[in-house]
């Protein structure tokens, strides 16, 4: 429940930075790379602190700098899922941006989430040391 709250919680900052960017400057990939960004530093702050805090507690930031890195190469990963995404749907086929981004919310949402469940915030006495 709590890695929902966190996700939900960085979906609002990514919604809120794709939608100033999109209101500002019209460039629909820009933003969805912009928000994306966001969300995914915020995410990674709430749910090593909050949802998976037993599982990373007391490893220090040595120790927990494998973890960062899987979370990052997972979060690239869907950074470049929702760049394709909004371009191909907003710059090339036309979708109103906030569309695009919704598709784009629901692919990268799930590739991400199984990747993390699998890699990055395994329990601690499995984590990569």
């Amino acid at each position: 429940m709590r890695y929902l709250a966190v996700s939900v919680a960085a979906l609002g900052t990514d919604l809120g930075v794709f939608a100033w960017i999109v209101k500002h400057d019209g460039d629909a990939a820009l933003a969805a790379t912009a928000g994306y960004l966001t969300g995914l530093a915020a995410h990674y702050v709430l749910s090593s602190r909050l949802a998976f805090r037993d599982r990373l507690k007391g490893r220090g930031f040595g120790a927990e700098t494998p973890v960062m890195t899987i979370f990052l190469v997972t979060g690239l990963a869907g950074l470049g899922v929702t760049y394709l995404t909004v371009m191909l749907l907003s710059d090339i086929v036309g979708l109103e941006p906030i569309l695009a981004k919704t598709f784009a919310v629901a692919l990268s949402f799930i590739a991400v989430f199984l990747a993390r469940r699998l890699l990055a915030l395994k329990p601690a006495s499995s984590a990569i040391a």
